[in-house]
């Protein structure tokens, strides 16, 4: 019609500044999209920006809590994860198996037929969901627990022992075992330790081995997620920059790392103004100056100070 701006901002009849931002505005829509729906549109489209903007703030903190968390409250967290993932699978297979045991027993017997197989996992879907979230939970926990024992080593052995302990847990829970209980579950708990390994093993000759211990890699890479820069994780693998030598990087170490300008500058800010001294350093830092020690000559048996490593911090 005319005189409607609308309308005006689709032929171009709108004179000045406003009409150029109308016409630009409404030729940038999608061909189906009429030019009345834009401000609908881009304020959808705004909602949908803040909400992918929640999420990757929750994530990042949930990631450095986590990396800082004390062992007893990730483990815990970690356990009620898994205990929930557990719990999704076992109400799901229970309900499959029900089904399958009731179609079994329905169908038509031949004679001289054996009688159908049992189910392996037998029970309600609540049974199931329950034995698993036991089984899963236990062993996300115990494997945080080994993990941190024994130095943030996540091999073989962290897994299987994580596994001893959910396949016994499975087998008190479900009540599987016939006649001593803590021997059943001890048989258990050896069963899925073996299997564990055995699959740790298959995996580990499929894909050629992994020597790199990625637990030590865990600030690191939490403090990269924070950045938006986790593509710089393999730069860090690749010259075993890990948490040990997280304060002590470098404007240099990073460049000899192939990390840009921009990225090493956001790196070297977070590290500076962030507390890092729960992480087993590589070289202790320094005594701050003015202190008893800043001074002090060496005790016999000592090594020396490093040039320059005060520069380091």
């Amino acid at each position: 019609r005319p005189g409607d701006s609308r309308h005006d901002a689709r032929d171009g009849s709108s004179g000045g500044k406003g009409g150029d931002r109308a016409r630009l505005t409404c030729s940038s829509a999608p061909a189906d999209l009429p030019c009345t729906q834009l401000p609908r549109h881009a304020e959808r489209r705004a909602a949908m920006a803040a909400v992918k903007d929640a999420f990757d703030q929750t994530t990042t903190a949930a990631k450095s809590f986590m990396a800082t968390a004390p062992i007893g409250v990730k483990a815990s967290i970690l356990a009620a994860g898994g205990a929930a993932q557990g719990g999704v699978l076992g109400y799901i297979m229970g309900g499959l198996t029900k089904d399958l045991a009731k179609q079994m027993a329905n169908a038509p017997q031949q004679p001289g037929m054996p009688p159908p197989p049992q189910m392996p996992f037998s029970g309600t879907p609540l049974q199931l969901a329950r034995n698993f979230a036991v089984m899963t939970g236990v062993n996300a926990g115990l494997h945080a627990i080994i993990k941190h024992a024994r130095g943030g080593k996540d091999d073989v052995k962290t897994l299987m022992g994580a596994s001893f302990g959910s396949g016994a847990a499975f087998s008190l829970v479900s009540g599987l075992s016939q006649g001593n209980k803590l021997t059943g579950a001890a048989t258990m708990g050896v069963s899925f330790a073996l299997i564990q390994g055995l699959f740790y093993q298959i995996g580990q000759a499929i894909g050629g081995g992994n020597n790199d211990d990625d637990s030590e890699y865990d600030a690191t890479r939490a403090m990269l997620f924070a950045l938006d820069l986790s593509k710089y994780e393999k730069n860090f693998k690749k010259n075993q920059l890990n948490d040990r030598t997280l304060t002590l990087l470098t404007e240099e170490t990073l460049k000899d790392s192939k990390v840009p300008p921009g990225p090493r500058l956001l790196i070297l800010d977070h590290v500076a103004n962030t507390d890092y001294s729960y992480l087993k350093l590589a070289v202790p830092p320094p005594p701050p100056p003015g202190s008893a020690t800043a001074g002090a000559a060496p005790t016999k048996g000592a090594a020396p100070a490093l040039p320059g490593l005060a520069s380091a911090y």
